[in-house]
C-alpha cells in the first residue's frame, strides 16, 4: 500500500481503494455503534468523494436512522443489532426498507 497517505484520514484511505479498483467499499461507524455521535457527515464527505459504493453499518437499529445513513451516501446498510433485539424482525425490517427506500428517493447527488 502507498506509505504517502494519511492512514488517519478516512477520507483519504477511501480515494487510495477507489483508485486501486474497489467497488465497494465497508465502513462500520464505531461511534455510533457504542452511542456516541455518529460520523454521517464523514460518510457524506467520502460519499461525494467517491465514485465507488458504501456499505455502512454501525448503530443502525432504527428505520430514521436507516434513512439518515442513506442519505449521508450509504448505497447498502449492515443491521446486525437490529437482528438480535427485535421480537418482530419481519415487522422491523420492513419498517428499516420503507425508510432505506425514502433515503434514496431523497438523495441528490450523484
Amino acid at each position: 500500500m502507498d506509505k504517502r497517505y494519511n492512514k488517519n484520514d478516512p477520507v483519504e484511505v477511501a480515494r487510495i481503494w477507489t483508485q486501486r479498483g474497489a467497488k465497494l467499499i465497508h465502513i462500520i461507524d464505531l461511534d455510533a455503534a457504542l452511542y456516541k455521535n455518529p460520523n454521517t457527515d464523514l460518510i457524506l464527505n467520502i460519499a461525494k468523494k467517491h465514485e465507488t459504493s458504501l456499505q455502512v453499518g454501525g448503530g443502525i437499529r432504527t428505520p430514521e436512522t436507516a434513512r439518515k445513513v442513506i442519505l449521508s451516501g450509504a448505497d447498502v446498510i449492515v443491521t446486525g443489532t437490529l437482528i438480535e433485539s427485535e421480537e418482530d424482525t419481519t415487522s422491523s425490517l420492513r419498517e428499516m426498507i420503507s425508510s432505506m427506500e425514502e433515503g434514496w428517493r431523497e438523495r441528490k447527488w450523484g
